[in-house]
């Protein structure tokens, strides 16, 4: 797949985060599906790691570059429209087992899904 979000060339060794980019919220372990809608161009089939008030890690097949801002979609099989939530990729690492860890930072949340993510964390 020839896109800006995808390539090998950008992948970090290692998951390398300054201190004033990592998430200060705290987070909580959430194992559900996860899709992200890169704009225009394909979809990406993940898993959700954890959560937070600012963002979400998860774990697919594919890298993504960082700084790619995508459409991210929460455990939401069988809903005919999930919850709008907007996300900027902050870090792409790769996995042992071939996967990629991918931290998101999220940049526009709607009230549906903060309502959501509210639920999510207990909060």
């Amino acid at each position: 797949m020839a896109s800006s979000a995808f390539s090998a060339d950008s992948w970090p060794t290692s998951i390398r985060v300054s201190p004033a980019e990592r998430r200060d919220a705290q987070r909580k372990s959430l194992r559900v599906h996860a899709r992200i809608c890169l704009d225009g161009e394909s979809e990406l089939e993940a898993h959700t790691i954890d959560l937070s008030h600012h963002g979400v890690s998860i774990t697919a097949m594919q890298p993504l570059n960082e700084g790619v801002q995508c459409a991210v979609e929460l455990g939401t099989r069988g809903l005919a429209e999930p919850p709008a939530l907007r996300a900027e990729v902050r870090y792409c690492a790769p996995l042992s087992n071939g996967q990629f860890r991918i931290g998101m930072r999220f940049v526009a949340v709607s009230v549906e899904a903060a309502e959501l993510i509210l639920a999510v964390l207990g909060a």
